[in-house]
Protein backbone atom coordinates (compact mmCIF):
# COMPACT_ATOMS: atom_id res chain seq x y z
CA UNK A 1 0.00 0.00 0.00
CA UNK A 2 1.33 3.48 -0.79
CA UNK A 3 1.59 5.74 2.82
CA UNK A 4 2.42 8.33 3.99
CA UNK A 5 2.89 11.20 7.27
CA UNK A 6 0.39 14.10 7.38
CA UNK A 7 -1.78 16.65 9.39
CA UNK A 8 -5.07 16.90 7.30
CA UNK A 9 -7.09 20.10 7.24
CA UNK A 10 -9.76 20.90 9.54
CA UNK A 11 -13.07 21.27 8.25
CA UNK A 12 -12.92 24.95 8.44
CA UNK A 13 -10.43 25.59 6.28
CA UNK A 14 -10.96 22.78 3.74
CA UNK A 15 -14.16 24.47 2.00
CA UNK A 16 -11.63 27.85 1.91
CA UNK A 17 -8.87 25.82 0.61
CA UNK A 18 -11.08 24.21 -1.78
CA UNK A 19 -12.34 27.85 -2.92
CA UNK A 20 -8.73 29.07 -3.53
CA UNK A 21 -8.00 25.63 -5.31
CA UNK A 22 -10.75 25.83 -7.96
CA UNK A 23 -10.32 29.70 -8.13
CA UNK A 24 -6.58 29.24 -8.89
CA UNK A 25 -7.57 26.12 -11.55
CA UNK A 26 -9.87 27.45 -13.00
CA UNK A 27 -8.63 25.98 -16.22
CA UNK A 28 -9.83 22.51 -15.82
CA UNK A 29 -8.45 20.87 -18.47
CA UNK A 30 -4.92 22.05 -17.58
CA UNK A 31 -5.25 21.38 -13.82
CA UNK A 32 -6.56 18.07 -12.03
CA UNK A 33 -8.09 19.93 -8.60
CA UNK A 34 -7.19 17.73 -5.14
CA UNK A 35 -10.33 16.10 -3.88
CA UNK A 36 -11.35 18.64 -1.15
CA UNK A 37 -11.61 16.45 1.66
CA UNK A 38 -7.93 15.12 1.10
CA UNK A 39 -6.50 18.16 1.34
CA UNK A 40 -3.38 17.69 3.80
CA UNK A 41 0.33 18.79 4.71
CA UNK A 42 2.74 15.85 3.63
CA UNK A 43 5.50 15.68 6.53
CA UNK A 44 6.88 12.44 4.79
CA UNK A 45 5.97 10.49 1.94
CA UNK A 46 6.40 6.80 2.37
CA UNK A 47 5.40 5.48 -0.96
CA UNK A 48 4.82 1.63 -1.66
CA UNK A 49 4.98 -0.28 1.82
CA UNK A 50 4.53 -3.73 2.88
CA UNK A 51 1.91 -3.72 5.85
CA UNK A 52 4.26 -5.82 7.90
CA UNK A 53 6.84 -2.71 7.72
CA UNK A 54 4.24 -0.08 8.14
CA UNK A 55 3.33 -2.32 11.35
CA UNK A 56 6.88 -1.78 12.26
CA UNK A 57 7.06 2.02 12.36
CA UNK A 58 4.19 2.58 14.86
CA UNK A 59 6.14 2.87 17.61
CA UNK A 60 9.31 5.13 16.54
CA UNK A 61 6.20 6.93 14.56
CA UNK A 62 4.44 7.75 17.75
CA UNK A 63 7.44 8.85 19.96
CA UNK A 64 8.38 11.34 17.06
CA UNK A 65 5.39 12.77 17.73
CA UNK A 66 5.06 12.70 21.58
CA UNK A 67 7.84 14.44 21.62
CA UNK A 68 6.75 17.58 19.48
CA UNK A 69 4.20 20.69 20.84
CA UNK A 70 0.89 20.72 20.19
CA UNK A 71 1.46 23.13 16.86
CA UNK A 72 -0.47 26.47 15.76
CA UNK A 73 -0.61 26.86 12.00
CA UNK A 74 -1.63 29.33 9.57
CA UNK A 75 -2.57 28.68 6.09
CA UNK A 76 -1.35 31.79 4.40
CA UNK A 77 -0.23 32.02 0.67
CA UNK A 78 -0.16 30.17 -2.68
CA UNK A 79 2.32 29.94 -4.93
CA UNK A 80 3.62 27.39 -7.42
CA UNK A 81 6.24 24.78 -7.95
CA UNK A 82 8.89 24.82 -9.82
CA UNK A 83 7.53 28.54 -10.49
CA UNK A 84 5.05 30.64 -11.11
CA UNK A 85 5.57 31.07 -15.02
CA UNK A 86 6.03 27.15 -15.54
CA UNK A 87 3.74 26.18 -12.62
CA UNK A 88 3.08 21.94 -12.51
CA UNK A 89 2.13 22.33 -8.62
CA UNK A 90 -0.40 24.97 -6.94
CA UNK A 91 -0.22 25.23 -3.36
CA UNK A 92 -1.13 26.64 -0.28
CA UNK A 93 1.62 28.04 2.56
CA UNK A 94 2.21 26.90 5.91
CA UNK A 95 3.63 28.67 8.91
CA UNK A 96 3.92 28.23 12.45
CA UNK A 97 2.08 30.66 14.59
CA UNK A 98 4.74 31.05 17.18
CA UNK A 99 8.40 30.76 15.93
CA UNK A 100 10.33 27.92 17.03
CA UNK A 101 10.57 25.49 14.63
CA UNK A 102 8.75 22.75 16.03
CA UNK A 103 6.80 21.59 12.27
CA UNK A 104 10.47 21.53 10.77
CA UNK A 105 11.63 19.48 14.09
CA UNK A 106 8.90 17.50 13.59
CA UNK A 107 9.53 16.50 9.95
CA UNK A 108 13.30 16.12 10.25
CA UNK A 109 12.18 13.03 13.61
CA UNK A 110 9.98 12.12 10.89
CA UNK A 111 12.77 11.95 8.33
CA UNK A 112 14.48 10.15 10.68
CA UNK A 113 12.34 7.59 11.35
CA UNK A 114 11.87 6.62 8.24
CA UNK A 115 15.33 6.14 7.20
CA UNK A 116 16.12 4.55 10.31
CA UNK A 117 13.31 1.92 9.08
CA UNK A 118 14.82 1.70 5.78
CA UNK A 119 13.26 4.05 3.48
CA UNK A 120 15.31 5.94 0.95
CA UNK A 121 16.62 9.52 1.74
CA UNK A 122 14.19 12.38 1.00
CA UNK A 123 16.11 14.51 -1.30
CA UNK A 124 14.15 17.79 -1.05
CA UNK A 125 14.20 20.21 1.51
CA UNK A 126 11.06 20.29 3.86
CA UNK A 127 9.00 23.26 2.47
CA UNK A 128 5.17 23.07 4.81
CA UNK A 129 2.38 23.44 1.93
CA UNK A 130 -0.77 22.00 1.13
CA UNK A 131 -0.94 20.94 -2.51
CA UNK A 132 -3.91 22.52 -4.31
CA UNK A 133 -3.58 21.20 -8.21
CA UNK A 134 -1.38 19.64 -10.21
CA UNK A 135 -0.69 20.85 -13.72
CA UNK A 136 -1.92 18.12 -16.85
CA UNK A 137 -0.73 20.38 -19.90
CA UNK A 138 3.09 21.19 -19.73
CA UNK A 139 1.87 24.25 -20.54
CA UNK A 140 -0.55 25.03 -17.66
CA UNK A 141 -1.48 28.49 -17.02
CA UNK A 142 -2.21 30.36 -13.59
CA UNK A 143 -3.29 33.60 -12.16
CA UNK A 144 -4.39 35.23 -9.12
CA UNK A 145 -1.49 33.37 -6.62
CA UNK A 146 0.03 36.99 -5.07
CA UNK A 147 -4.11 37.25 -4.48
CA UNK A 148 -4.14 34.40 -1.74
CA UNK A 149 -4.17 35.80 1.74
CA UNK A 150 -4.73 33.95 5.12
CA UNK A 151 -7.24 31.39 5.07
CA UNK A 152 -6.72 31.36 8.68
CA UNK A 153 -4.66 29.34 11.88
CA UNK A 154 -5.38 25.98 13.32
CA UNK A 155 -4.55 24.01 16.17
CA UNK A 156 -2.70 20.70 15.26
CA UNK A 157 -2.85 17.91 18.01
CA UNK A 158 -1.95 15.04 16.18
CA UNK A 159 -0.49 13.43 12.68
CA UNK A 160 -1.32 11.28 10.71
CA UNK A 161 -0.47 7.58 9.23
CA UNK A 162 -2.75 7.72 5.71
CA UNK A 163 -3.31 5.21 3.04
CA UNK A 164 -3.43 6.26 -0.16
CA UNK A 165 -6.06 4.73 -2.53
CA UNK A 166 -5.79 4.84 -5.81
CA UNK A 167 -8.56 5.28 -8.07
CA UNK A 168 -9.99 6.54 -11.79
CA UNK A 169 -11.08 9.82 -9.92
CA UNK A 170 -7.88 10.63 -8.15
CA UNK A 171 -6.69 9.45 -4.40
CA UNK A 172 -8.78 9.07 -1.76
CA UNK A 173 -7.22 8.85 1.85
CA UNK A 174 -7.96 6.11 4.43
CA UNK A 175 -6.52 6.60 8.17
CA UNK A 176 -4.50 4.20 9.59
CA UNK A 177 -3.62 5.39 12.34
CA UNK A 178 -3.46 8.89 14.29
CA UNK A 179 -0.41 9.89 16.75
CA UNK A 180 -1.26 12.50 19.31
CA UNK A 181 1.24 15.27 19.73
CA UNK A 182 2.93 15.94 23.15
CA UNK A 183 2.46 19.08 25.48
CA UNK A 184 0.31 21.79 24.57
CA UNK A 185 2.03 25.33 23.95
Amino acid sequence: MRAFVAIPLPPELLAAAAGVARGLAHEEREWRVARDDGLHLTLRFLGQVDPDRLAALDAPLAAAAQVTPVLELTVRGAGAFPTAKRPRVLWLGVDERRPGGALAALAARLEEVARGAGFAPETRPFFPHVTLARARADRARVSGLEEVGSLGTFVVAEVVLFRSLLGPGGARYAIERRYPLGTPP
